[in-house]
């Protein structure tokens, strides 16, 4: 083969190689989509509820208004997905008042398996060193005798923090510099606060979204939220549908269903709607 040949063939490669590498990128940019997470744990029987009844500074807030709010998260998430499949999503719902369980731990109450709580504000000592976060949820099913998930709840924060968080775990150390001056967090905040760490108590995690297409779909598990703006609790189609394929139609105690790390939300062009796989 001659040297022009050569040259010819080289240049052929190459152009084919750049094409091949434009067409990859291409092809996987046109069609990313979005992601909900699943966390890797299901609660195999009907889970108590149980409400821990904050200090004494903040009970009037708690009597007036809390307590209310998170009995109709609660039984919101229970309609919902009873309209949503027919299945069994009931749920039992206790109350301790602060004196019963003011320094004890997750075992001193077997019975209960989803644990909400409230605090005047986040410190970053107790629980989360994420000092970002309006709300948290922990939760460890490596007991067989006692499976438990537990909401942490806020209800001041700083108006000029900026990226107000909410998340699993919280396992993130962000130093940032925090005011002193805080607020009242509105109660429609604390609500969908309390709507987020209920759908990550029964094992969904976030929502994550390709910040390269404009494809969101409506959900509650976004991870982040203005909490100084007006904020929706709703329970989206997204969570429901998350829901039923961590848990099957039947919901709790019926057939397990199939949970991957995270489910992908993919767009069907036909109808202009989405479906998870």
């Amino acid at each position: 083969m001659n040297e022009s040949s050569m040259d010819r063939t080289e240049k052929v490669l190459w152009v084919s190689m750049i094409i091949t590498l434009f067409l990859f990128f291409t092809i996987n940019y046109a069609f990313a989509e979005d992601q909900i997470e699943i966390l890797g744990f299901e609660h195999s029987t009907n889970p108590n509820i149980c409400i821990m009844e904050p200090d004494p500074l903040l009970q009037e807030r708690y009597n007036n208004e809390l307590l209310k709010a998170t009995y109709d998260s609660v039984r919101t998430w229970e309609s919902e997905l009873t309209s949503y499949t027919g299945g069994n999503w009931s749920f039992d719902i206790w109350e301790y008042e602060y004196e019963q369980h003011f320094d004890k731990m997750t075992y001193d109450f077997p019975n209960c398996n989803i644990f909400i709580e409230y605090r005047e504000y986040n410190t970053g000592n107790d629980g989360t060193n994420n000092k970002k976060a309006l709300g948290y949820t922990s939760f460890d099913f490596s007991k067989s005798w006692h499976k438990w998930s537990y909401i942490m709840v806020y209800l001041k924060a700083s108006e000029t923090n900026p990226h107000i968080s909410l998340c699993i775990g919280c396992a993130e150390n962000d130093e940032m510099v925090l005011s002193l001056e805080r607020k009242d967090l509105p109660l429609d905040t604390i609500k969908r606060i309390i709507m987020h760490e209920f759908g990550h108590a029964l094992g969904v995690g976030h929502y994550i979204y390709d910040t390269n297409n404009a494809n969101n779909i409506p959900s509650l598990m976004y991870p982040t939220m203005d909490p100084f703006k007006a904020n929706s609790s709703n329970i989206e189609l997204l969570d429901l549908e998350a829901l039923t394929m961590i848990y099957t139609k039947d919901g709790f105690g019926g057939q397990d269903g199939f949970s991957p790390y995270y489910y992908t939300i993919v767009e069907n062009q036909n109808n202009k709607g989405w479906f998870l796989e």
